[in-house]
């Protein structure tokens, strides 16, 4: 898997750069929509640190073994 994937922080600047950009908007269909992706990318986020956290373990557990 990529590094990219396991990058907490840049999908939290993503997230960031998306609410930034969404506050230029002036149609609120397309600044909901910007705000909508700033929320997928915070997810992501999350869930990069859940691999991040599980991968981190499972590398602990093969060097005990």
């Amino acid at each position: 898997m990529s590094p990219a994937l396991y990058d907490v922080e840049l999908w939290r600047e993503y997230a960031k750069q998306m609410r930034v950009l969404s506050q230029k908007m002036t149609d609120a269909r397309i600044r909901r929509h910007t705000l909508a992706a700033a929320i997928g990318f915070e997810r992501i986020a999350d869930l990069a640190g859940q691999l991040q956290s599980a991968r981190e373990r499972q590398r602990r557990s093969v060097r005990a073994a």
